[in-house]
C-alpha cells in the first residue's frame, strides 16, 4: 500500500482488497517454538511466539477493504486510438515518434480536432490546465468520460481548484449515464468518506451498480461489502458469487479474497485445492499476500504436494516486499532451523526485526524473549524492554507479562513495583495465565502490594485453569498452612 501516492492518478486500475480475517484458522502449523520455560524469582516467563496469535492491529492494517491509493485516474483512452490511426501517416515523416509518447501526444495536438483526445495528450504531457480546457469542451459535448475526468480533475485538484462539490456533480453525471467507473469511484469515495461523510449504504448504492455493469473492480468491492455488511445485510454466500465474478475478470484481489474463502470455508465448502488455484492465479497477477498464503500451502502440503524449498522461495519473495507476516515467519524458520533451513539466530534477528518495524507484535515479542533469555546472543535487557513495551502497547499479554518482570527485577529499566503490578494487571485482567500468576505472587508475598492471600489465591487458581502449571503446588502450599484463608480450595 502506498504511503505517499496520490488517491487518485491517470486511469482506473484495481482497488486492493486484503481481508485476513481467517488468518489464525490457517495457522502457523509447520513454525510451532518449543516452549523454553525459564523462571526469575517467583515469576513466570512467556515463550517466544510462533505465530498462533496475530496481534489484531497488524491485522486492521490488512482488512483494509477500500484502500486510499490509486484509484480514480485520468482516463486517456481515446488518445491510443488517435494514435493508431495517425501511425501511418506520421510514421512516415518520422518513425520515432510513433514510440514516443511526448512526441506523439504532441502529434495528437498538430493533427486532432477531438477536444478529449486533445485533452488526454495534455495530460500525458502534464499540462493539467490545458487538459482540464479541453476536457471541459469535451463535457459541453456530451462526452461521458470527460464527464468523469472533469470530476477527478476537481476532486484532485488537477489544473483547477480543488472543489469536491463540483467533483461530485460530474462523477454524478458520468454516473447516471451508466459509466462503471464513475459508479465504481462514488462507492469508494463514500466507502471512505473522501472529502464527503462515509456513507456505506450509499457506497453500497453505487458498487452495486457498477458490479452489475461488469466492472470487476466493483465486483470484488462488493464482496467485500457483503462479506462484512457494510450498508448490507451480511451475506458470506452472495460475498463468494461476486468475489468469483471479479476473480473470473482477472481481478487479483479478488482471486486472493475468493482462495482465502476456501481456506476458511465461509460461504463455499473449505476446499485447499481451490485456495490454492485462486492464491496461484493472484500471485502471478503480482498479489504479495497471494503469495505469502501460496508459500504456506506448500510447506504445509495443504491442496498441493508438500514443498518446502518452493514454500519458502515465496515467503521470502513476500518478505522482501516488505510483508510483515512473511517476514516473522522467517524469522521463526531460521531462529529453529526448520524444514531445509540451518538454524541462524543472526538471520532471525534481522527478519523478525523487519516484521516489527512493521507492527508485528509477536515479531517484537520475540525479539524481547531473544534479547533478554537466548543463550545464542548477549543479554541486551535494554532492547528487551524496548521490544516487549512495543509489544505490549499493542496489547501482547506476554509482553506485558515480560514487562511486569522487567520492572519488577530492574532488568534494563529502573526497578519500578507500581509499574511491574500495572503490567501484569493488563495480562491478568485478559486472561492471561502467566500474568495472573505473577500478580498473585505479589500479593501473596507482599511485594510492591498490600499483602492479601485470598486474592493471591483466587488469581492462582485461575492461572492453573488457564494453563499455569506452577500454580497448583502454590496453591497447595499455602491451603496447607493456612487452610481457612480461601474457600477457593483446589480441585
Amino acid at each position: 500500500m502506498s504511503k505517499t501516492k496520490s488517491r487518485f492518478m491517470l486511469i482506473p486500475t484495481r482497488t486492493q482488497f486484503n481481508n485476513w480475517s481467517m488468518l489464525s484458522k490457517l495457522g502457523f502449523i509447520a513454525f510451532i517454538l518449543t516452549a523454553l520455560s525459564f523462571l526469575i524469582g517467583a515469576l513466570t516467563l512467556f515463550y517466544p511466539s510462533d505465530g498462533a496469535e496475530i496481534n489484531k492491529q497488524l491485522l486492521q492494517k490488512y482488512e483494509e477493504k477500500v484502500v486510499s491509493e490509486a484509484r480514480l485516474k485520468l482516463r486517456c483512452k481515446e488518445l491510443e486510438k488517435h494514435l493508431t490511426s495517425l501511425n501511418a501517416n506520421v510514421a512516415e515523416c518520422n518513425p520515432s515518434i510513433v514510440n514516443d509518447t511526448s512526441k506523439a501526444s504532441k502529434a495528437v495536438i498538430i493533427f486532432s480536432n477531438n477536444p478529449f483526445s486533445l485533452g488526454s495528450a495534455e495530460v500525458l504531457l502534464g499540462n493539467y490546465k490545458e487538459a482540464f480546457k479541453y476536457f471541459k469542451i469535451a463535457a459541453n459535448q456530451g462526452n461521458v468520460d470527460a464527464y468523469y475526468n472533469l470530476g477527478v480533475m476537481y476532486l484532485e485538484g488537477l489544473g483547477v481548484k480543488k472543489d469536491i462539490d463540483t467533483a461530485l456533480r460530474w462523477l454524478r453525471n458520468s454516473a447516471d449515464r451508466g459509466d462503471s467507473f464513475a459508479q465504481h469511484n462514488l462507492g469508494v469515495i463514500y466507502y471512505e468518506g473522501i472529502e464527503v461523510k462515509q456513507d456505506y449504504e450509499t457506497a453500497f448504492k453505487w458498487t452495486l451498480k457498477a458490479a452489475e455493469n461488469g466492472n470487476p473492480l466493483a465486483q470484488s468491492n462488493l464482496g467485500i461489502f457483503y462479506l462484512d455488511g457494510f450498508g448490507v445485510r451480511k451475506d458470506s454466500k452472495l460475498a463468494v458469487e461476486w468475489f468469483q465474478k471479479a476473480a473470473l475478470n482477472g481481478n487479483l484481489n479478488a482471486q486472493y479474497n475468493l482462495a482465502m474463502r476456501y481456506i476458511e470455508g465461509v460461504g463455499v465448502k473449505q476446499d485447499y485445492i481451490d485456495a490454492f488455484t485462486w492464491f496461484s492465479k493472484s500471485a502471478k497477477l503480482g498479489n504479495i499476500n497471494a503469495e505469502y498464503f501460496l508459500g504456506k500451502l506448500y510447506i504445509e502440503g495443504l491442496g498441493v504436494e508438500q514443498n518446502f524449498a518452493i514454500g519458502f522461495e515465496l515467503l521470502q519473495k513476500a518478505a522482501k516486499n516488505d510483508m510483515p507476516l512473511a517476514q516473522f515467519d522467517l524469522g521463526v524458520i531460521y531462529s529453529q532451523g526448520l524444514g531445509e533451513i540451518k538454524e541462524n539466530v543472526d538471520y532471525a534477528i534481522k527478519w523478525y526485526l523487519k516484521a516489527a518495524k512493521n507492527g508485528h507484535c509477536e515479531a517484537q515479542h520475540n525479539l524481547g524473549v531473544i534479547y533478554m533469555l537466548d543463550k545464542r546472543v548477549p543479554h541486551n535487557f535494554k532492547k528487551a524492554f524496548n521490544w516487549f513495551s512495543k509489544a505490549s502497547e499493542l496489547g501482547n499479554t506476554r509482553s506485558q507479562s515480560n514487562l511486569g518482570i522487567l520492572y519488577s527485577k530492574g532488568l534494563g529499566v529502573e526497578q519500578d513495583l507500581k509499574s511491574a503490578f500495572d503490567w501484569y494487571s493488563k495480562a491478568a485482567h485478559q486472561g492471561n495465565a502467566n500474568g495472573q500468576f505473577n500478580l498473585a505472587m505479589m500479593y501473596v508475598d507482599g511485594f510492591g502490594v498490600n499483602s492479601n492471600v485470598d486474592i493471591g489465591l483466587e488469581l492462582l487458581h485461575k492461572a492453573h485453569s488457564g494453563g499455569n502449571d506452577k500454580a497448583k503446588a502454590i496453591i497447595d502450599s499455602l491451603l496447607a498452612v493456612n487452610p481457612k484463608s480461601s474457600a477457593l480450595k483446589f480441585k
